[in-house]
């Protein structure tokens, strides 16, 4: 292992152990100053054995013979691998940086393009934002890209700054930001920075607070944007550099970053907003690629460490993260008899764990509110290309066949991890890994109910559970894209030409694909959170004069609320309400699933009147309720009309943008 892969290993071990030991230090503690040391000298303590451990790494390769010469024989006879038989000298310093400016000129471009679009507005996607120029921009960074890297120019470095610029464009163009969860989230950490915790203590999330309490505490940088840029630059930074440390242990080619970027055709929507299920999904891959790269106790021990990083930030993506990490080390430690039999067991535990984790979660749980779409807001506008130009046709032709496109790639990676299991090894494990996953889908699909939640995010765990499967199988994908590239190199230039300028194009159409967008084919529904939103908030609290108040509006507004007031304003349910008697009721409908946003739905879908507001006021005990209506809802005109009858006072905001509406109650 070289000193660079060595800090590189360093750092993710710290990430890790941070992670880790913050985790249970706040479980048992809390996350204040004494807290956050004790948290570090733990984490130094490991890091300390982790180094130990790499000064006793053997080297001992990931073949299964331990001969890479030979098996570079046989990958040049059973794979594309595109090395020729003399690899070209290493360029100076200054031919590198000849070649890679012209990729940092359109890099900086683009980002130019991004904050340049940065907007407050409510806005369903970033692209109405962004200029199309942009595109064209990114398109030029990617050829950029993919020269240097050819000419051997600073690849590493330049891979990472176009796998951030990739997963940046939420962050760069909402000021406020997009979403929902990722409010809660900042929320949370801004509570904990004040007093070390908050009630009731958790399981879940505590690796992504434990990571961005220290961080902040220890950097002083600020929650929102630590939390904002958190994982697009930490998936930057590591990814890249996790694919390369595996691919070049796997394949003897001249470069390895071409596949890495060429792997951004991928859809990647996960990397760009930080939220602990998404930096879960992270760590996975990072124990997934560390695990397959070398068979020793280093690799093995980082793999686990990984695992665990990942459980302590979600348990739906650690869960299959600790098994991969038990089969890891049972398939390397066991004697074959055991093996087989702990092997089998792994499996099918893992395929049994999720399903049955999430009926028992959901055991007891009914209420969740309906929110029926209007007839006009279907996402897939179906139907082939219009009279659209020929850039959007592309794009809607690259989305509107993703998902078969998609499931190909998965077969294709998986039958070749079977196939080549004699070399690749334990490859093969992550294949089944992955099929066993596919199994809990399907389990989870037909044995379990969501009935708490609302009923469009009924799907998301089930999306979740198929998004593990397919990061499973992402190595053996690397090692599939390494080997396509490799066939493409021994074409002649036309026919290279051709092909690399049509994956580039690809790239360019899944950064397009990869965020909420609105256009002729597709329509995100959800809208980023707006100063009309914030603006409406500071209008309520103004017009309520200090009397306690309950609010019904949608999820920005309520998370505008949440980030202005905190996690400081909570109702006792009153004994007519027996079904949600003691649980507290925040002044605005959060969360979703809640009570309070059940009456908000019934205000926007079945009738906007004092009634309907009176349900608010007995779930509450609240005297004055406020309904907030903005105008890109669906029936708004509508809505607006029938809740003016009976409202006691109209407010409009933000010139038209948000109508306000006041019911008091004796």
């Amino acid at each position: 292992m070289s000193k660079k892969d060595k800090i590189f290993h360093l750092f993710l071990v710290a990430i890790s152990l941070v992670s880790v030991f913050g985790s249970v230090i706040y479980r048992f503690y809390c996350l204040n100053w004494a807290g956050v040391i004790l948290t570090l000298l733990l984490s130094a303590t490991g890091g300390l054995f982790f180094y130990r451990l790499i000064g006793m790494d053997t080297g001992r390769s990931i073949y299964p013979d331990g001969c890479r010469d030979r098996y570079d024989t046989k990958s040049e006879k059973g794979m594309d691998t595109g090395r020729n038989s003399s690899r070209a000298a290493t360029p100076g310093w200054y031919k590198k940086m000849s070649w890679s400016l012209p990729y940092f000129f359109f890099f900086l471009f683009s980002f130019f393009f991004l904050s340049s679009a940065r907007t407050d507005s409510a806005l369903t996607s970033p692209w109405q934002a962004v200029s199309p120029v942009f595109f064209a921009v990114y398109l030029l960074a990617t050829a950029a890209l993919i020269l240097a890297i050819k000419k051997n120019a600073l690849p590493t470095i330049l891979t990472s700054l176009h796998y951030f610029l990739s997963f940046s464009a939420l962050w760069a163009v909402f000021k406020y930001g997009y979403g929902y969860d990722p409010f809660i989230h900042q929320a949370s950490l801004e509570l904990i920075d004040k007093q070390g915790y908050i009630q009731p203590k958790q399981f879940l999330y505590l690796g992504q607070y434990s990571l961005e309490i220290v961080a902040h505490k220890l950097f002083f940088l600020p929650i929102d944007w630590l939390d904002k840029l958190l994982l697009p630059v930490l998936t930057a930074l590591t990814l890249p550099k996790a694919i390369k440390y595996f691919l070049s242990l796997k394949l003897p080619i001249a470069n390895y970053q071409l596949p890495i970027l060429i792997l951004l055709i991928l859809p990647f929507s996960i990397f760009s907003i930080t939220v602990p299920q998404n930096l879960a999904y992270l760590f996975l891959l990072l124990s997934l690629f560390a695990g397959l790269s070398r068979k020793d106790g280093w690799n093995t021990a980082l793999a686990a460490l990984l695992a665990l990083a990942s459980f302590c930030c979600h348990p739906l993506a650690g869960i299959p993260a600790l098994a991969w990490a038990f089969l890891l080390t049972a398939n390397r430690i066991l004697k074959e008899k055991v093996k087989v039999v702990a092997l089998s067991l792994g499996l099918l535990g893992t395929a049994a764990a999720l399903p049955l984790a999430l009926y028992v979660s959901q055991m007891g749980k009914t209420g969740g509110a309906e929110a029926p779409l209007p007839a006009n807001a279907s996402n897939l506008l179906w139907g082939f290309a219009r009279q659209e130009n020929i850039i959007l046709n592309f794009i809607h032709f690259f989305s509107y066949y993703q998902n078969i496109w998609l499931t190909a790639i998965f077969a294709t990676a998986l039958i070749f991890s079977f196939l080549k299991r004699k070399e690749l090894g334990e490859l093969t494990l992550a294949a089944g890994m992955s099929l066993s996953l596919l199994t809990a889908f399907f389990a989870t699909k037909l044995f379990v109910s969501f009935g708490s939640l609302i009923s469009y995010e009924r799907g998301d765990y089930l999306i979740r559970i198929l998004t593990e499967s397919f990061l499973f199988i992402m190595p053996a994908i690397a090692l599939l894209a390494a080997s396509l590239l490799g066939a493409i190199e021994r074409q002649n230039r036309f026919s290279k030409t051709v092909m690399i300028s049509f994956l580039a194009l690809a790239v360019v159409a899944s950064l397009y694909c990869s965020y909420p967008r609105k256009d002729n084919y597709f329509n995100s529904r959800s809208f980023s959170v707006s100063a009309a939103d914030f603006n409406a908030v500071k209008a309520v609290e103004q017009d309520a004069g200090g009397k306690p108040y309950v609010v019904l509006a949608n999820q920005q507004v309520s998370v505008a609320a949440l980030k202005t007031f905190g996690f400081n304003r909570y109702f006792q349910n009153y004994q007519e309400i027996r079904n949600w008697q003691d649980i507290n009721v925040y002044f605005y409908p959060i969360p979703t699933g809640g009570p309070l946003y059940r009456t908000y739905l019934d205000m926007v879908y079945k009738k906007a009147d004092r009634e309907t507001a009176r349900k608010a006021s007995q779930l509450t005990g609240a005297k004055t309720v406020y309904f907030i209506l903005n105008e890109y809802w669906w029936a708004f005109d509508k809505i607006k009309e029938e809740a003016k009858i009976s409202a006691e006072d109209v407010l409009t905001i933000s010139n038209g943008d948000i109508v306000i509406f006041k019911y008091s109650f004796n």
